[in-house]
């Protein structure tokens, strides 16, 4: 199986075991609760379970290692688009940084399939799985 799907594999069934706690987060939202906060942990915790996972203040969130590849993830949560995805992948590019790519949680779209065709015409690749009828995680990389 392909790193990246893996990564999504887990994180996606991590995220879908604690939707109830998304509901908790919306409920409260604008009150300091941190949905990517939430995200970061969640992930990692799903992570730990295939790879040594390292947190990062600068540069992408997280540093992991699996298969003799070491992969660099900036994490995206709640986003009203895939801008502010590219835009994880793209901060890093532009000040030097390497990212591999953008694991993101968000709800659902309207129109997946002209997100995705922009984004493919950008020059990214985006991997998708339902957590539920209204969110999503997914992984956003370059070609």
């Amino acid at each position: 199986m392909d790193v990246d799907e893996l990564i999504l594999d887990n994180v996606s069934k991590r995220i879908g075991e604690r939707r109830d706690s998304l509901k908790a987060l919306l409920r409260f939202k604008g009150r300091g609760l941190g949905i990517e906060a939430w995200f970061k942990v969640e992930t990692i915790a799903a992570l730990e379970s295939i790879s040594k996972v390292d947190v990062n203040n600068k540069g992408p969130d997280l540093k992991i290692a699996i298969d003799g590849k070491t992969k660099e993830i900036e994490l995206k949560a709640h986003t009203d688009g895939f801008a502010w995805i590219k835009n994880g992948i793209e901060q890093h590019e532009k000040s030097g940084r390497h990212v591999d790519s953008c694991l993101f949680l968000m709800p659902k779209r309207k129109n997946p399939d002209k997100d995705e065709e922009k984004l493919k015409r950008e020059g990214f690749q985006v991997s998708i799985r339902d957590i539920d009828s209204n969110w999503i995680v997914g992984l956003l990389k370059r070609k």
